[in-house]
């Protein structure tokens, strides 16, 4: 027997593990109320994750007296309220930096296209950085990941066929994206192309450069 099935279950009879589900559930929903709030983004971090905090000591105690269960409830609410708010928001700061996915809107930028650089950003809150870093992580670790993991084991061709999917569509729609654009390989992120190219054993950068170039030529010829 292992520890975790030594262990008292929680269970929804248990009247405080209820009590604390539903005060987990109502401290995640609690950010709600900054939802088109004016007070300052200040107030609105404090709420966030003073609600994030507050919901995984909930879970942690609704999940006693089973320490492991309630550890890994508590590091489950702490990642997906993390990524939320790293793609969703504002409300990630250390150090006095601010690390979110969408850049905070500059006050001073103008939308003339003479004015952007070379390399344009994919949208005007998401860097050509980021979003290649971005794709490091969902094409190199997932798609190349399942691809050589069908590769090395071979036992089920559907992971294999799915990774080496999310290569080639990765490869092609970006190659085409960027061309329609006017864009350079990569938009200048020649680091994560690399990377990228590394591991995918060279399929997802001669993909893109394929697309890229047939793009390029059809879009100055038309």
């Amino acid at each position: 027997m292992t520890g975790f099935q030594a262990g008292a279950q929680p269970t929804a009879d248990d009247p405080h593990t209820l009590v604390f589900s539903i005060a987990a559930v109502l401290c995640l929903l609690l950010p709600v109320i900054t939802v088109g709030s004016k007070r300052d983004l200040g107030w609105q971090r404090k709420v966030y994750w003073g609600s994030t905090f507050g919901s995984a000591a909930c879970v942690f105690v609704a999940s006693l007296p089973n320490i492991a269960t309630g550890l890994i409830f508590v590091v489950f609410v702490l990642f997906i309220t993390t990524v939320r708010a790293y793609f969703a928001s504002q409300y990630i700061k250390i150090g006095g930096h601010v690390i979110a996915f969408h850049s905070a809107p500059d006050p001073a930028r103008h939308d003339d296209v003479a004015a952007l650089e070379d390399d344009q950003p994919y949208s005007p809150s998401v860097s050509a950085a980021k979003m290649w870093w971005l794709m490091v992580i969902a094409v190199g670790v997932i798609g190349s990941g399942n691809m050589w993991a069908y590769v090395v084991d071979r036992e089920d061709l559907r992971y294999g066929i799915l990774g080496l999917g999310i290569v080639v569509a990765a490869a092609v729609l970006y190659g085409i994206g960027d061309a329609m654009h006017l864009q350079r390989i990569a938009r200048g992120q020649y680091l994560q192309f690399a990377v990228l190219a590394l591991v995918s054993a060279g399929i997802f950068p001669v993909l893109y450069v394929i697309a890229h170039w047939v793009t390029l030529r059809v879009k100055k010829s038309s």
